[in-house]
């Protein structure tokens, strides 16, 4: 966080979407009420600003990515693979 706070945050479809909706609740005033947190996946409350928000988002969405194209990747080996032995090796 901007105040220094590391903590580990869920990323969970409902997550993603629930710091969507608190970036576009604090969008006017680009920035978060006094005293708002966001939830830790250990359940601390973090005090949170909004480029908290915006980097969280960003996060989530980086992993999310990476994700993505690690999936695109083992589908092409699978898609290329031509004994079962060849299948049965790819791993996540």
């Amino acid at each position: 966080t901007v105040a220094g706070i590391a903590a580990l945050y869920q990323a969970d479809a409902r997550s993603q979407a629930s710091v969507h909706m608190a970036i576009s609740g604090c969008l006017k005033e680009a920035a978060t009420p006094t005293g708002f947190t966001w939830i830790a996946a250990d359940n601390t409350p973090v005090p949170f600003s909004y480029p908290d928000l915006l980097g969280l988002a960003e996060a989530m969405h980086q992993q999310s990515y990476a994700t993505f194209k690690r999936l695109q990747q083992l589908k092409s080996t699978i898609a290329m693979a031509t004994t079962e032995a060849e299948i049965v090796a790819v791993c996540w």
